[in-house]
């Protein structure tokens, strides 16, 4: 049998970060909703909690939950400043725009796991989250054609959905799954564009070295037996001569199919919400097994060493996670476990590898789980340090590497 020597490496938003790419959410949210924009929506908010236990309120809505008053407060149901509405429109904003926005009590700055844990918390709602937008509470409210006035934000965010550039159409509950899903399109359009604009030579050339820094630092000398498995929207490895290996497993921004997504593990499959699930959106979206013409991992004989470099290690991602370790048997096998990072301004060598440690402690915890053999499954963690088969390795900046 031939054994290779291939690495699979897999990427995260920090990688693009590293590289000097604005892909942070809080880049792309600034612009959506800057601070004149966001001042108007705090303002306007203000007056419709204020607003919303008058008799005379009136209001118009998205979908259909709110009765209209004879006292209007305008003819147009505007709350405040007519000012939010036009900018709403004039920066085409979505209604995961303000979904994303409420829940980030006022700030742009949320990251990525973050960003899909709102998804989650939208779709598949906890019952301790009565203030923030969600779908229980667009659902009960069509069934029973009433609102609940305890979760004001959702009201909030069903009125301004009305004045968005959408159109003004008033949705009801047959339309709130494909109403929903139009508008995350529509969304993950936007931050495509986005990352095009900010996209550069600089930026692919820096790709390209840090990615040659990790295929040298171990035991993988050659870039053509480097597969990389990216969690990116972004492809940046052109520069190479020879043909590289990239996955891409939401989408790319080239390809103009990216997607946002909610982890499939803690959603039924009966529900109307898979819909929204990666694994679902990867099958009848990104094509994801049809891109490709090869397997889309190498098999088991061919891999030494699983890299990791800049990825949150969320728990939202936890299943690809499982897959992997799952097909190259890490409690069986030999295979090398590698995290990557490079010190950055504002941090230390102990804070990364702390945090990375922790990180990595949960992400093994939650896979030993789902070993068949409960006391290897505790242990799979003190097994691959006593194999050294665990690292955590520090990329340097002044390595050098020739493209």
């Amino acid at each position: 049998m031939l054994i290779l020597n291939k690495k699979v490496v897999i990427l995260g938003n920090g990688f693009d970060l590293s590289c000097g790419l604005k892909s942070r959410y809080s880049d792309f949210f600034c612009k959506r909703i800057n601070e004149e924009l966001a001042t108007y929506l705090n303002e306007t908010f203000n007056d419709f909690k204020h607003n919303l236990g008058n008799d005379d309120f009136g209001c118009r809505m998205i979908f259909k939950i709110g009765t209209y008053k004879k006292n209007k407060i305008s003819e147009d149901f505007y709350i405040c400043n007519k000012k939010t509405y036009d900018k709403l429109q004039e920066n085409k904003l979505t209604f995961w725009d303000l979904v994303f926005y409420f829940f980030g009590n006022d700030s742009n700055d949320l990251q990525w796991q973050q960003v899909e844990q709102r998804m989650l918390d939208f779709l598949n709602t906890p019952e301790d989250l009565d203030e923030i937008p969600s779908l229980d509470v667009i659902s009960s409210a069509l069934k029973s054609n009433t609102f609940i006035g305890k979760n004001i934000k959702t009201l909030f965010c069903l009125h301004l959905a009305f004045y968005l550039s959408s159109g003004r159409k008033v949705y009801d509950q047959a339309d709130l799954i494909d109403y929903l899903h139009t508008e995350l399109r529509s969304f993950e359009k936007s931050f495509s564009e986005y990352i095009k604009s900010v996209e550069s030579d600089e930026y692919r050339k820096k790709a390209c070295s840090l990615l040659l820094k990790m295929s040298n630092a171990t035991s993988v000398p050659k870039i053509e037996d480097v597969v990389v498995f990216s969690f990116n929207y972004t492809n940046p490895f052109k520069f190479f001569n020879q043909e590289l290996s990239v996955v891409n497993v939401h989408g790319t921004v080239e390809d103009d199919n990216i997607i946002f997504g909610i982890d499939q593990e803690r959603i039924d499959p009966n529900l109307d919400i898979f819909r929204f699930t990666k694994t679902f959106r990867q099958m009848t979206e990104t094509k994801l097994a049809a891109k490709y013409d090869q397997e889309i991992l190498p098999s088991i004989d061919e891999v030494t060493e699983i890299a990791f470099y800049g990825h949150s290690l969320s728990s939202l991602d936890y299943s690809y996670f499982q897959t992997i370790f799952d097909y190259y048997d890490l409690y069986g096998s030999k295979i090398l476990l590698v995290f990557y990072y490079k010190v950055y301004e504002g941090t230390t060598k102990e804070a990364i590898e702390l945090d990375l440690a922790n990180k990595i402690s949960k992400l093994l915890y939650n896979y030993s789980e789902s070993i068949d053999n409960e006391k290897k499954g505790k242990n799979l963690l003190h097994k691959l340090l006593l194999e050294k088969r665990l690292l955590i390795k520090e990329i340097k900046d002044n390595e050098s590497v020739y493209l």
